[in-house]
């Protein structure tokens, strides 16, 4: 018998945020459930140990590569979700005072 876990993740971002990773301006931080720009998602790993010791921060094709493990482009976020046959949603409200929000993520089950 395979154990099955659920998944899932909810993300609150501004509309122009989410606009800017739709054209591929920010990215997705996987493990934080959040948009940055490459410059800090950059400044993210360095402060990390493990990236400090194992990767070398002036060889851009190293960089690039271990952006894309942990930093999404719109596109790599889809193809992680349907590849896993996760549903996902993405619903937009105004607040109370009049800034637009969009909540995307996705669910399921992993196993």
């Amino acid at each position: 018998m395979t154990a099955l876990s659920s998944v899932h993740s909810l993300t609150l971002v501004n509309k122009k945020d989410y606009d800017k990773w739709q054209e591929g301006r920010l990215l997705y931080h996987y493990l934080y459930s959040r948009l940055v720009t490459k410059e800090q998602a950059i400044e993210i790993m360095k402060g990390h140990t493990w990236y400090q010791e194992n990767l070398d921060f002036s060889d851009h094709e190293a960089v690039q590569e271990a952006l894309s493990e942990g930093y999404w482009t719109c596109g790599q976020y889809n193809d992680y979700v349907s590849t896993r046959n996760f549903d996902s949603f993405a619903d937009e409200f105004d607040t109370p005072n009049g800034d637009t929000v969009i909540a995307f993520g996705y669910y399921g089950f992993a196993g």
